[in-house]
């Protein structure tokens, strides 16, 4: 069947529509837009304002600008997508707060649109490339990995401080230079929030965070309780321990010899654990294994 969105003109290959149009980045002059195309699917293209088309590696493809054809043509929806991301990005460079992570290379913008909700605008300038990354309705976690990535991605992951946002301790974190402008600002819930993250929370700032957040969150226990507590896998509740900020590492079924995924291995010092234990070894309830912290 003949794909009525495409035509041919002139050897080049035009598209009349596009059903979605989304720009989160814009490196130079160039906007790279992620597009849903009729029989092509959802893919990111490469639209450079005052050049009517969209590429995609090796490939070009003419948009059509609907000249007496009825709804929005696909050259005015690339044009609509880039335009919109100019406006957001304008509006957060004026009513964000502006966070200088490497002088002069790597700044972010950031605006708290809910209790955990941001909006993030990157600036990353690296030799003779400007970059621009919009990102909305990121969580606290979702926020600072996406701050790593930007860096792993620009080659600047090696600096001293992404390293320190990537993961800080409870020494470093007065160098992290998001934590200092959160410190600056007097926001108290994101600098509890990003020691959360980083398993670095006391006592009194798990509870502060439970009163503000309304969620049960536990706190990290001292080096006495560094071990693995083998609990079992269906009386855990998962959204407690995302909420505590627990990493759990998931063993591949090809490396369970032995092993079984109805036990868990949870370490309330490290935060951490793993979704699998030895079968013979014996388990506690996660309420017993919560119960650690009301003794504690």
């Amino acid at each position: 069947m003949k794909n009525e969105n495409e035509y041919r003109e002139n050897d080049r290959l035009y598209i009349r529509a596009i059903r979605k149009c989304i720009c989160k980045e814009k490196s130079n002059e160039k906007y790279l837009l992620t597009c849903k195309i009729r029989e092509r699917g959802e893919h990111e293209y490469i639209y450079t304002e005052g050049e009517p088309c969209l590429k995609r590696e090796s490939k070009t493809f003419w948009l059509s600008d609907g000249a007496g054809a009825p709804g929005k043509s696909a050259l005015e929806t690339a044009k609509e997508a880039a335009m919109l991301f100019e406006e957001k990005s304008s509006d957060l460079r004026k009513e964000a707060v502006r966070v200088v992570i490497i002088e002069n290379v790597y700044t972010l913008f950031y605006r708290r649109v809910s209790r955990g909700i941001f909006d993030l605008l990157f600036e990353i300038r690296v030799e003779d490339r400007e970059t621009t990354v919009l990102l909305c309705g990121l969580n606290t976690e979702k926020m600072i990995e996406e701050i790593s990535w930007q860096a792993f991605l620009k080659g600047l992951h090696e600096d001293p401080l992404t390293e320190i946002i990537r993961q800080s301790t409870e020494e470093t974190i007065d160098r992290n230079p998001l934590y200092v402008k959160a410190q600056e600002t007097g926001d108290d819930l994101l600098c509890m929030q990003m020691k959360l993250y980083y398993r670095i929370a006391n006592e009194k700032e798990c509870s502060w965070l439970e009163k503000m957040l309304g969620k049960r969150i536990l706190p990290r226990l001292s080096e006495e309780y560094d071990r693995n507590f083998v609990v079992d896998s269906d009386t855990i509740d998962l959204r407690i321990l995302h909420d505590s900020g627990y990493t759990i590492l998931h063993r591949p079924y090809f490396a369970m010899m032995g092993s079984t995924h109805t036990k868990w291995q949870l370490d309330p010092h490290t935060k951490s654990g793993v979704d699998a234990a030895k079968t013979e070894e014996e388990s506690i309830s996660f309420s017993d294994y919560v119960a650690l912290f009301e003794e504690k």
